[in-house]
Parts: C-alpha cells; sequence; structure tokens
C-alpha cells in the first residue's frame, strides 16, 4: 500500500508543477490519476477511509479548476483536447492494484482466512482450526483423533478405494474418484501435487482454486473417528494392498469440508467440486431441457478417451430410481470410469462411492449401463474440462458496486476479439462466470450471465420479434454460469458484449470473469471503452394493470410505454442508443424500439420494429441500436400477462435525447368494461349486410353534459382474419357520432376517437364485418364521469 500512496502523492505533486507551468493537459491527466489512486486507497483501508476519499475530492477539484483555466487562456484546439469529463473518474477495475484488491477482499470465506497460496499470511494460518461436524457424525459420538495410515509411499490410490461414509458429500467423493481414474490411465496427479502433508509435525496444507486463485487451506491430520472401533467417520480411502487406509484423501475431503463450512455438507455437484479441486471448468448438461443426445455422446466419448473431460451423473430427487433390478440412490453422484463405444454398444461404466456397510462389494458399486438408459433414468450431466484445451484466456477479477437499497447490480464489460489469418470462417468461446465465496451455507446469492458478440460497428438491428423464454440469461445459485458464443470471421475485430449479475444479500459481492479462446483468436478487454455521455434512468413497476405480457397478446398495448426523443444534431450520421432493463430475477423480460409519431403503440408489427433485446431473459434485457435521430417508442414487457414487478429502464446514447413515460389509454378517465358475444341470432355483419342494428347494442347514460368519452373492442380469444368495427350512436337513431374506422383485425381491437357528449343517452354497437361469426368480445368504455353507466340494451 505504501508504494500506491507514493505513487498518488507523486502524481498528485507533478501535475500542480505542470498546472503552475500551464501545461494543462499533462495537469489533467496527472490530477484524474492521482484522484483515480486515492479512490483504490480509500476502498482497500476502512480506518484512513475518509483521509483518501478527502484526497481524492481535491485532485478532482483541482482537475475541475484545471479544464476552467484551459478553457479562458489556451486556444482553441487547447480546449478541445481537454474536453475530458472528470465527474466519470472512479476505480480502474483493469489495473493491477484493483486486481489485487479484490483478490484479497475475497480471502475470508465464512470468517475464515485463506490467503493465496504465495501471499506471506497463507504459511502463518492457523492449522487447529476444525470443521464442524455433521449431525450424523456427532450421532455417533465422533472424536477427533491423529489417523493410523499406511507407512509405504508408493501405495496408490484407485477411483474404487474411494469409500463415502456419514457425509454427504457424494458429489465430492465420485470427483475425488473421477481424479485417481484419470491417473490410473493417463499417469497424472490432479490431486497429489495440491496435498502437502507431513505426518511428523500433523500440518497438512491443501491448494483449492477458490475466489479468483490458488489458495491455501491449512488443517491439522485430526480427523473424525468413531469411538467404538476407531473407523473413519469420513472418506476413506483403502487400497486393496494396504491394512490401513491413505490419509491424504481424508485430509483433502477435511480441507474441502473446512472451506465449505463443515462436514453438514450442503450438497454440491462435481462441476463446482472439480473447480475448487483441480481448476478445471465447469459445464452442467440438463438431460430433461433442450438435450442434444448424439452431440452430447460424441463429446463425452472423445473428451474421455483423450483425458479432457471428467464427468458424473446425478439422478433426481424422485422417490424410487431403478436400473433393471438394481436401485440406484436418490439426489446421488456416480463417477463415470469408463465410456465405451464399439460401434455397436454405446454405455457407461458408473461408479458408486456410497458403502453403507462392509457386507457391499466392490463390483457391486460397478454398473455398465447402456447410454440409452443413461439418458431415460439419469437427470443431469456434470462436465468438468481440462483448461489446457484452450491455448489462451483472459481473466477478471471485479467488484458488483450495488445501489443503496437494492439488492442486485450488474458489471457491464466488453471484450474485443479478432482472427488470426490462418483462423477458419470462425471459433467458439467460451466465456465463464465465477461468483466469490463468502458464506457457504447461504443459498440466496444468484448469478446470471448475458454474453453478446455483436461487430465493431454498434449497428446490432434487431431480427423478427422474438417471442420466447430464453433460459440462458437465467439466475441461478450455483457458483459458475458458462456460456459458449460462436464468433465469426466476418467480424475480424469485433466486440463481446458481457453483463454479469448478483442478486443477493452480500454487501460488496465479487466475482472472476475468464474468457477460452483456440489459438486462432486473440482476446482482451475493451479498457479505453468510453460510454455515451447522456444518460437517462427511470423507474417503475409493471402492474395488474401495465403488465400486458409479449405481442401475442391483446394485452400487449397496456405495457409501460415511453417517448425516446432524439433530436437532430449539425453533425450528421447516426448516433448509439442503449437501453438495459433490469428487473427481478425470476421475471423474463423483454424491451424493444420501434417508429412512433409521438402515439402509444397498440399494436406491434414487423416493420415498426427498430430493435429488441431478443428473446425473453431473466431479470435483465438489453438493446444496442445505430439509428437516425427522430421519435420512438420503448416498451417493456414480460413474457406472460399480469407478471408484475419493479424495473429500472436505462438509457445511454451518444448524443442528447430524452426519455419520458407515455400515459396509458384512457388516461385521467373512467374506465368500465362490459363483457358480450355475437350469437346466431345478433352476429349480423357490418352496415353492408343491412341487418347491422340487429348486433349487440349497449345503452350508455350520460348525466352530466360534456362528457367525453372513447370506445375500445376486443375479442376476449383474438383470431386472424375476424374485422371489427364499434361505432357510438344517438339513442334511436342512424346518427353516429363517432366510429373506430375501417373494419380492422388488429389484436388490440380497434378504438373510436375521443367525442364529447352532450347529456343524454347513446347507443354503442360492436359488429364483425362479416355475418354469422360467433365470438365473445369486451368493451372498454372510457368516460369523464364517473356516474356514467353502459348496460345491454336487452336489459332495459
Amino acid at each position: 500500500m505504501s508504494n500506491d500512496i507514493q505513487e498518488a502523492e507523486s502524481n498528485y505533486s507533478a501535475a500542480t508543477k505542470a498546472e503552475l507551468a500551464r501545461n494543462y493537459d499533462v495537469a489533467l491527466r496527472l490530477y484524474i490519476k492521482s484522484a483515480e489512486i486515492f479512490l483504490h486507497l480509500s476502498r482497500a483501508n476502512e480506518k484512513d477511509k475518509p483521509k483518501w476519499k478527502a484526497r481524492a475530492g481535491l485532485a478532482l477539484e483541482r482537475a475541475e479548476k484545471v479544464k476552467d483555466y484551459a478553457r479562458a487562456y489556451t486556444s482553441k484546439q487547447a480546449r478541445t483536447s481537454t474536453a475530458v469529463a472528470v465527474a466519470a473518474v472512479g476505480v480502474d477495475r483493469f489495473s493491477s492494484r484493483e486486481q489485487s484488491y479484490v483478490l484479497h477482499k475475497s480471502s475470508t470465506v465464512n470468517d475464515e482466512l485463506y490467503a493465496l497460496w504465495d501471499d506471506p499470511r497463507s504459511t502463518s494460518t492457523d492449522i487447529g482450526s476444525l470443521p464442524s461436524l455433521s449431525p450424523e457424525q456427532e450421532k455417533h459420538g465422533a472424536l477427533w483423533r491423529r489417523p493410523q495410515v499406511a507407512s509405504s509411499p508408493n501405495i496408490q490410490c484407485r477411483s474404487r478405494d474411494i469409500l463415502q461414509h456419514t457425509v454427504t458429500d457424494c458429489s465430492v467423493c465420485a470427483s475425488i474418484s473421477l481424479c485417481m481414474e484419470h491417473a490410473e490411465r493417463f499417469g497424472s496427479s490432479l490431486l497429489e501435487d495440491s496435498v502437502h502433508y507431513d505426518p511428523q509435525t500433523g500440518r497438512c496444507d491443501v491448494k483449492l482454486h477458490v475466489n479468483g486463485g490458488q489458495r491455501r487451506i491449512a488443517i491439522n491430520d485430526e480427523l473424525p473417528h468413531d469411538p467404538t472401533n476407531n473407523d473413519l467417520l469420513c472418506m476413506t480411502c483403502r487400497p486393496p494392498d494396504s491394512d490401513l487406509p491413505l490419509a491424504w484423501p481424508s485430509l483433502l475431503e477435511k480441507a474441502y469440508m473446512k472451506l465449505m463450512g463443515g462436514y453438514d455438507f450442503p450438497g454440491s455437484n462435481s462441476c463446482i467440486d472439480l473447480h475448487a479441486l483441480v481448476g478445471w471448468i465447469p459445464e452442467q448438461i440438463e438431460i430433461r431441457s433442450g438435450f442434444e443426445r448424439e452431440r452430447t455422446w460424441n463429446r463425452l466419448h472423445v473428451g474421455f478417451q483423450t483425458g479432457q473431460c471428467l464427468f458424473t451423473l446425478g439422478t433426481g430427487p424422485q422417490s424410487t430410481i431403478k436400473w433393471g433390478c438394481t436401485r440406484l440412490l436418490t439426489s446421488h453422484s456416480y463417477a463415470v470410469i469408463d465410456v465405451l463405444d464399439d460401434g455397436n454398444d454405446r454405455s457407461l461404466t458408473i461408479l458408486d462411492s456410497w458403502t453403507p456397510s462392509d457386507a457391499r462389494d466392490e463390483q457391486s458399486r460397478i454398473l455398465k449401463i447402456p447410454w440409452s438408459d443413461v439418458v431415460a433414468i439419469f437427470d443431469t450431466i456434470c462436465i468438468s474440462w481440462d483448461p489446457e484445451l484452450w491455448k489462451t484466456h483472459i481473466d477478471l477479477h471485479c467488484q458488483w458496486e450495488k445501489r443503496e437499497g437494492t439488492t442486485g447490480s450488474t458489471c457491464d464489460l466488453r471484450a474485443r476479439f479478432s482472427f488470426r489469418e490462418d483462423a477458419g470462417d470462425g471459433a467458439v468461446v467460451w466465456i465463464l462466470l465465477t461468483r466469490h465465496l463468502s458464506d457457504t451455507q447461504d443459498p440466496s446469492h444468484f448469478i446470471a450471465l448475458n454474453v453478446v458478440a455483436q461487430d465493431d460497428s454498434p449497428l446490432t438491428a434487431a431480427p423478427p420479434i422474438a417471442i420466447r423464454e430464453d433460459r440462458e440469461g437465467a439466475y441461478t445459485n450455483s457458483p459458475h454460469i458458462l456460456i459458449k458464443r460462436r464468433i465469426y470471421r466476418d467480424h475480424p475485430e469485433g466486440i463481446l458484449n458481457i453483463l454479469a449479475s448478483y442478486d443477493g444479500p452480500s454487501k460488496d459481492p465479487r466475482f472472476t470473469l475468464t474468457i477460452y479462446t483456440p489459438n486462432t483468436v486473440s482476446v482482451d478487454w475493451e479498457t479505453a471503452f468510453v460510454r455515451p455521455p447522456f444518460a437517462s434512468v427511470l423507474e417503475d413497476k409493471l402492474t395488474q394493470k401495465t403488465a400486458g405480457g409479449n405481442p401475442e397478446y391483446s394485452t400487449f398495448m397496456l405495457n409501460p410505454q415511453y417517448l425516446v426523443r432524439i433530436p437532430a444534431t449539425t453533425a450528421r450520421g447516426k448516433v448509439e442508443l442503449s437501453l438495459t432493463l433490469e428487473t427481478e430475477k425470476d421475471l423474463p423480460v423483454n424491451v424493444l424500439l420501434a417508429w412512433s409519431k409521438g402515439e402509444r403503440i397498440f399494436d406491434l408489427s414487423e416493420k415498426d420494429l427498430v430493435a429488441s433485446s431478443g428473446p425473453y431473459r431473466y431479470g435483465l434485457a438489453r438493446l444496442i441500436i445505430a439509428l437516425n435521430p427522430g421519435i420512438y417508442v420503448a416498451v417493456v414487457s414480460a413474457f406472460e400477462p399480469f407478471r408484475t414487478g419493479s424495473f429500472t429502464l436505462s438509457g445511454l446514447c451518444s448524443s442528447k435525447f430524452e426519455m419520458t413515460k407515455m400515459l396509458q389509454e384512457g388516461s385521467g378517465m373512467y374506465s368500465k368494461v362490459v363483457k358480450g358475444s355475437w350469437t346466431s341470432t345478433t352476429a349480423m355483419g357490418g352496415p353492408s349486410f343491412q341487418q347491422y342494428f340487429r348486433n349487440p347494442i349497449f345503452v350508455m347514460d350520460c348525466p352530466a353534459p360534456n362528457t367525453q368519452v372513447k370506445v375500445r373492442l376486443q375479442l376476449l380469444k383474438p383470431r386472424a382474419g375476424c374485422p371489427l368495427n364499434v361505432a357510438v350512436f344517438r339513442m334511436g337513431s342512424a346518427d353516429k357520432l363517432a366510429t373506430s374506422g375501417a373494419y380492422d383485425d388488429a389484436g388490440s381491437g380497434v378504438v373510436t376517437p375521443g367525442v364529447t357528449l352532450a347529456k343524454g343517452k347513446y347507443w354503442i354497437i360492436p359488429s364483425m364485418y362479416s355475418p354469422g361469426v360467433q365470438a365473445d368480445f369486451q368493451l372498454i368504455v372510457y368516460t369523464s364521469g364517473l356516474e356514467t353507466t353502459i348496460v345491454p340494451k336487452e336489459s332495459i
């Protein structure tokens, strides 16, 4: 920290000298740099936080003064060069000091310190801290004792030697079994090199991949034992050529249980466990949702045979799960120790690490199951990929900045990619978001990841309206999310727009984002990206009255709409506009932009659509578009009607713009809903069929003078090819006072213009163009008079 203080003060001193020399460009840059470092110091040291924040404020104040001096005393060219938005100064998330700060702050998990492996603090970690016992261990009266272990260092542990006992950590045992199988097949040492055990002192240091780096978990070698027979009450490894168990696998489990809050393990999966144990890339596949059977088999077969992947199978929560006559355990992880494909037979050999009694022999724990049965029985496939598959990768360690009073936060990042000359037409990149652990017992920490690949140009014109939900961006309480994106050579220098989101109780949540690329693609963070200077943020709600659902519903017109006005400027060309919609994590939403003449949108057509955020995504939606100045309407919607929730709509634009909420139809008026039907005796069609006045008639009584009225007609079940019209007449006459116009089959129905009526009674006549079409409908009548009544004519 002393180096940071020295650098900040040095920059401030140099800025002062440059200011006195009227070298305003240099002075402004140095003041801003010193302010950034002072802000970093204020975050890294709570005790001196006020001091460093004050110093940062002073540096920014001087920067503002320098701007004023530059405008007053320098040439026009100099004034242009000093037009820097100093108000945007903040912590540089890409700087090495910020990266170190985040990793340092993430050293505490469950109130225990787990420093980085090479951090001097880690070697002095207290080794006497014991993980809490599980209720089952306590039930057996477990005692902590140093183990009696096999003395020969040459004894090897096989996958089937890993045995799970009283601890509910089947995924951990399966993960360790997989590493043992990998060692047998490929001569690797994925785990052994991570366990540093000294039997003489009893100290064991375990290297785990946690919170963005390799961290030291220091323990002693005491393990829980049964007081009656001295058996281990934890995972054991008992090779067949040894009378005593090997200690290091049990110590590895103990270290991981200590990190995760104790032996009362809440459950996990091998993806999460193997990422912590060996740092491999996690991928979870749900067999019951969008499963690609053939493609998945080919990936698993090749990956297993080449040693590039490890995977387990997970059963679901069903009370009874059987394969033939063999009963499988519920919500259990099974290690896959062989993959067979001889052209005729496809099968997986699975290993169950659970041993409820000594009577269960080794062979009974191994099952060879055909692939066709695997996909019918199991719910999940948890895969871990060797990161060495990827020739290059970049990491970023960040902190989510939460607004006061909110539980969620989104971090907006951009990465620039480019192709080598010998690259093909495209490539697939993997993006991994990992939430840093702070309280492993709290399941209310959720994350989400959205990644959009776009050309270097900001233009991302929307495809046709995507009326579907997309689970990819859904929130999960897993600590990892992996997304794959194909990028194309057509965009030799493009952009990945990445939105990493958090929702939960943590005050300062942190994460690591990693991008893996093949050697034909280079990628780096867009550190110099300047956000559009003009912003507008609106807070609003989807309510029972305004949650109209997606465009396929006739109620779509009820959704919140916002007028976006971008005035023309002297500079020609398009401007860049982005709209970001943030809401509750379990609400699938979309935001779209359409052409408008300043009026609300009632029916959306493809020709009206300017841009869309795409499929409905949970908690977050964004669109980015380059467009001409003009008047547009933004529409916020949930996937289904009546899905309510608060949201924030944020707009960023490269030019001045206004974004204001538009009033609902009939705003400031009373609304009355009347339902009716066209039956075999009342479906008389339009006036040209000579039976118009035999259509359903509703009598509207306006007891007050100058009553303003507007009427909308809708089908209760909209369908194409049923044009509608609604008209208002003076009661008992053909004197038409208002009409919705030509017959129209718009999904939202038809509406009359507003009309002012004198005191009296009137007829409202809804009709279809063609006679004989039976259907249910509703009239929404907006009036300025509370006493106005609407009743069917036949009821009078």
